[in-house]
């Protein structure tokens, strides 16, 4: 396993994260949110673009491994808008695949209808996209590592609605981002949802969480419900061998971004993941 920084951790400002990752010796970046910079009149990404936001990562030693796209609700409300987002979102892969962009970090925001006619319309749509890009991924040799919510009201929220994506369009390259503090405020079991997600886990974000009757507290790592460090050896015992990033950690007031907390995270992770492989 290898700790990587997310390029909002300071702002999206890529000399400022060169910086950064090379002070804390890290190398694997996570472009998030999309990098819009990248993007044509089409809406997908374009390779020169993409190729010139690369190259200002290489030339200080950085890599990007995983680019950030978004499905919302709009996107599952016909045919027609899944569609286009499909369209669009192969055009993305394709041209992440000749770059060679490992992952493609997919997150849903879609709040659920209310009707349960159109709640299962909803997932029609959405599992129409998967239908359409997961192929498209298999070509291409990118990954996709789908981000559910971490609301009940969201249409994938936990384990169950993950795993219906994953069954519906069974695929080595259809997997998730397993993230800690979503499935644990989902109520899932962290041990045995890792164990049953197994090789389809592509990526990981590490929280720790606190719930509460009227929702949940963010705090730093081992002072919440979380065993951060059972969950990594859980991790590296399915074979695990890809990148851990931290998020979601509590602010300190006067960070600029989340570079104060952000390296207290990267730093934990590190030490955790030489202990677990005798480092």
């Amino acid at each position: 396993m290898r700790v990587a920084i997310r390029t909002d951790f300071l702002g999206n400002d890529i000399d400022r994260i060169a910086e950064y990752a090379s002070v804390l010796a890290v190398r694997d970046v996570c472009s998030f949110p999309e990098a819009r910079e990248c993007y044509d009149d089409t809406g997908s990404v374009e390779m020169v673009r993409l190729q010139r936001y690369q190259s200002r990562f290489l030339e200080n030693g950085l890599a990007v491994r995983l680019l950030t796209e978004t499905i919302d609700g709009e996107v599952v409300t016909s045919v027609d808008s899944a569609e286009i987002k499909a369209k669009a979102l192969c055009r993305t892969i394709e041209t992440m695949g000749k770059a060679g962009v490992d992952a493609l970090f997919l997150l849903l925001n879609i709040p659920a209808s209310e009707d349960v006619r159109a709640r299962e319309d909803q997932w029609e749509h959405l599992i129409q996209v998967y239908r359409e890009i997961v192929p498209c991924a298999e070509e291409a040799g990118v990954r996709i590592a789908t981000h559910g919510h971490q609301f009940t009201q969201f249409l994938v929220w936990d384990y169950d609605g993950m795993s219906r994506i994953l069954e519906a369009v069974p695929s080595e390259y259809n997997g998730v981002t397993f993230c800690t503090g979503c499935y644990q405020l989902a109520g899932d079991d962290l041990y045995e949802t890792i164990r049953r997600f197994g090789s389809r886990i592509f990526f990981v974000h590490v929280r720790d969480v606190i719930r509460k009757p009227d929702g949940f507290e963010e705090v730093l790592f081992g002072q919440g419900e979380v065993d951060v460090f059972g969950v990594l050896k859980q991790l590296r015992d399915i074979g695990y061998d890809g990148l851990v990033c931290p998020e979601h950690l509590p602010r300190v007031s006067y960070e600029s971004y989340e570079e104060i907390s952000a390296a207290w995270g990267l730093g934990y992770l590190v030490s955790a993941i030489s202990r677990l492989e005798g480092g």
